[in-house]
């Protein structure tokens, strides 16, 4: 997994070097998601919000344990191509961080449908409940990310 990661950045840093145009600082935007046990989830969207024809982005949700633990991480990535009339989602791809032991992941999808890519996974913990993940990244017609 970790090649396919840095074949994914590096691809992104190749088209980002193949187009010139003015450039926005990254969009970093995150939110909680508290549950009854105490655990909760982190899930953090990073867009280029690079003025392009092409955009790569990612969201991570990360599961905290009560006691504030980090337990697993799963990130989604996505590249999307957009022309100001319409967009695309062109490809998906996926990582996962494990954090503590007894954790593991159990199932996993990752596509795409027109502007949106999507990634579902199921995660169990040391007792053998499930905890699911459900992430989706979409592009308008202007390269927005959300």
């Amino acid at each position: 997994m970790k090649k396919r990661r840095i074949a994914f950045a590096l691809f992104i840093v190749l088209c980002m070097g193949c187009f010139t145009f003015p450039a926005r600082a990254a969009n970093i935007q995150s939110e909680r998601i508290d549950f009854e046990d105490g655990s909760y989830a982190i899930v953090t969207t990073v867009t280029s919000n690079v003025q392009r024809s092409v955009t790569g982005d990612s969201k991570i949700y990360t599961h905290y344990d009560g006691n504030d633990k980090r337990c697993f991480s799963y990130i989604l990535y996505a590249t999307f191509s957009y022309d100001g009339e319409e967009s695309d989602a062109e490809t998906v791809d996926y990582d996962v961080d494990i954090y503590q032991r007894g954790w593991d992941i159990s199932s996993h999808s990752e596509w795409t449908s027109g502007d949106t890519a999507y990634g579902r996974a199921v995660f169990t913990d040391p007792d053998g409940g499930r905890h699911s993940v459900s992430l989706s990244l979409t592009c308008d017609e202007d390269g927005n990310v959300s």
